[in-house]
């Protein structure tokens, strides 16, 4: 029984710590988080939208590369689904800011009124009556990210979320089925009374996740680009993810955006750890008594 117990003990500990490493991916997946840091991180300062239409379009980069497309939805109709956003976008920030006074004394604003006014004269050079239309709306998207990065995203910066977008629908079944696998392994050690061994999941599972994070988060905050950096090598070794600075994609997600994402994991996945420990605790002392 003690081997059998052993070895439950151990394929339990083993997928419980896939479970605590996952489960900070829930929170920074949802929605809100992608708005909120958007909002409070995005260098709008440099992008040629609004803070409000970058933080939609940050929303809608979320969308694209993070939930599951529709059975029978080609990459195709989800980059339009994209670029219409960039329409929107567009149409918002080009009016606000090619209405800016010459008498206007910010500078940003003056930048930006540069930006769409050589963003117009582009447009119209190759497709003179058409203007963030809603026919062509793919080529124009296109055009808008030949002529400055930070308009729309390029083939390159769409290749890279459809890799993210892979790496995350291709792991969520794993993690799943770690869960059923935990589950099982727990209620297996509970049915046959092997207190020791729900003590030693319990316990071992979460220590090893606090080590582990605890190594991640010195590295991040000791030197956050070579982490990041060594992140995306492991999921990404094509090496198709960087971007120049003032690209869209930095623009909604710069390093602080990151740096918010990273501290979110960490707290979500060190709380369940503690959480799991103090759930094991009981289950060592009962082991204790019953070997005394």
């Amino acid at each position: 029984m003690k081997i059998f117990s052993g070895i439950i003990a151990a394929i339990g500990t083993a997928a419980l710590a896939v479970i605590l490493f996952a489960v900070g991916y829930f929170p920074c997946s949802a929605p809100i988080t992608t708005e909120v840091l958007s909002q409070n991180t995005s260098n709008y300062e440099i992008s040629p939208y609004t803070l409000d239409d970058l933080n939609a379009l940050a929303v809608a980069s979320r969308d694209y590369t993070v939930d599951a497309r529709d059975a029978g939805t080609s990459v195709e109709e989800a980059r339009t689904a994209f670029n219409q956003v960039v329409m929107n976008a567009a149409n918002h920030s080009a009016n606000r800011y090619l209405n800016i006074s010459k008498d206007d004394p910010s500078e940003m604003n003056q930048a930006k009124k540069e930006m769409w006014t050589n963003m117009m004269s582009a447009l119209k050079d190759t497709r003179p009556n058409v203007v963030f239309a809603q026919e062509d709306i793919n080529e124009v998207a296109a055009t808008m990210a030949k002529t400055g990065a930070g308009f729309a995203f390029d083939d390159d910066s769409f290749s890279h979320l459809d890799d993210c977008n892979d790496v995350i629908n291709g792991m969520l079944p794993n993690i799943r089925i770690a869960g059923i696998v935990a589950l099982i392994c727990l209620l297996l050690l509970l049915v046959t009374r092997q207190w020791r061994g729900v003590a030693r999941m319990l316990s071992i599972a979460p220590l090893i996740l606090i080590i582990c994070f605890a190594f991640m988060g010195s590295w991040a905050l000791i030197d956050f680009s070579s982490f990041f950096a060594g992140f995306h090598g492991v999921f990404f070794p094509q090496g198709n993810w960087t971007f120049p600075t003032d690209s869209l994609l930095i623009c909604m997600y710069p390093t602080a955006f990151w740096m918010g994402m990273g501290a979110l994991w960490l707290a979500t996945t060190v709380v369940a750890s503690i959480i799991v420990l103090a759930i094991g605790r009981p289950f060592a002392r009962l082991a204790d008594r019953k070997e005394q």
